[in-house]
């Protein structure tokens, strides 16, 4: 059964208990956080090794005899392709996954701290990500193309860019939602008092 089915049926199932429907609520959450966390985690492994890829290409480009617009465009794709990485670890180590023994409304903050800071990173892609690759890449190819192909070339990475922006604005419209059931499930424990322990034995 899917995480969301699990949540389907929650909503829908008659509970005899609000300490029942409690339960059952902080599980579909605790599924849900634990979910994003193998998704970000699988995501910074596959950027990291792409950025290897990138570092070690443009390395060489940089290094053999180039134009110096060529050779400038390659060490500052490999600066960039070095930055990214960074901030995507530096963005998961400053909000670490919470402890499925904390209390709920305790494990459901920091789960929300880690939602907002995923989100940041998708909605400010554009600065820190696809703006300086574009810049990056062009400028080696404008300093070793023709200028017909250096522009074909441009307007063919700027509608690629434009679409891995669109996509990272779609996660992050998704992770908003999922940050709305987290403040629903705050509020709902600050009002019925609620700080019990979280499910520690769901696996992650």
């Amino acid at each position: 059964m899917t995480v969301e089915r699990c949540k389907d049926a929650w909503q829908h199932r008659p509970l005899d208990t609000e300490s029942e429907r409690a339960e059952d609520a902080t599980t579909a959450i605790e599924h849900r956080v634990r979910k994003l966390d193998r998704h970000v985690f699988r995501r910074d492994l596959i950027e990291t090794i792409a950025a290897v890829g990138v570092i070690a290409f443009f390395s060489v480009v940089a290094w053999r005899p180039a134009s110096s617009l060529t050779r400038a465009g390659a060490i500052f794709t490999v600066v960039t392709a070095v930055f990214i990485v960074l901030h995507f670890h530096r963005t998961r180590r400053e909000t670490r996954p919470p402890e499925p023994d904390l209390p709920l409304n305790e494990f459901c903050r920091r789960a929300r701290d880690r939602v907002d800071a995923q989100i940041r990173l998708l909605r400010s892609v554009l600065w820190w990500y696809i703006l300086p690759l574009l810049i990056g890449v062009n400028l080696v190819v404008a300093g070793a193309a023709s200028p017909t192909f250096s522009a074909v070339y441009t307007a063919i990475t700027i509608a690629v860019g434009a679409l891995l922006y669109w996509l990272n604005q779609r996660a992050a419209a998704t992770l908003a939602g999922l940050r709305r059931e987290l403040d629903g499930s705050i509020q709902s424990f600050e009002r019925n008092g609620g700080t019990g322990r979280s499910h520690a034995g769901i696996r992650r």
